[in-house]
């Protein structure tokens, strides 16, 4: 999208922002350019989380959780099993622009990338 001129602007957790164009047209350039990348790059469709899945990558979030209170850090207040699993669906659906509850969340830059040092992220490949 930057070759094709647009801005684009870098966010956390991976993300970016792509500015629509100014005047008459310029979100469905956005809108043709945007579909022409995503097929020119070949990226695979998203995966879509069963609620089972979620309930366990909950899980595993609560066991970070443990590990950084055991590492002496204090985690995120984890969201209850349910809001979890709403917000996460709501984010697959593009409903939300907040990343998924993660106990570090809170924790400074430096803090952070020790803790995941100290206690890494798993995912459900890891059960």
């Amino acid at each position: 999208m930057e070759e094709r001129g647009f801005v684009v602007t870098r966010l956390p957790y991976g993300e970016s922002e792509i500015d629509i164009p100014p005047g008459p047209g310029g979100e469905e350039d956005l809108l043709e350019n945007w579909e022409e990348c995503d097929d020119l790059a070949g990226f695979p469709e998203p995966v879509v989380f069963s609620d089972d899945d979620l309930s366990r990558m909950y899980d595993l979030q609560l066991e970070r959780g443990e590990c950084l209170r055991a590492n002496g850090w204090e985690p995120a207040e984890a969201p209850s099993r349910q809001t979890y699993i709403e917000h996460y669906k709501l984010l697959q659906q593009g409903g939300s622009e907040q990343p998924p509850y993660d106990p570090a969340m809170d924790l400074a830059p430096a803090e952070a990338n020790a803790a995941r040092d100290a206690c890494p992220e798993k995912s459900l490949a890891d059960m």
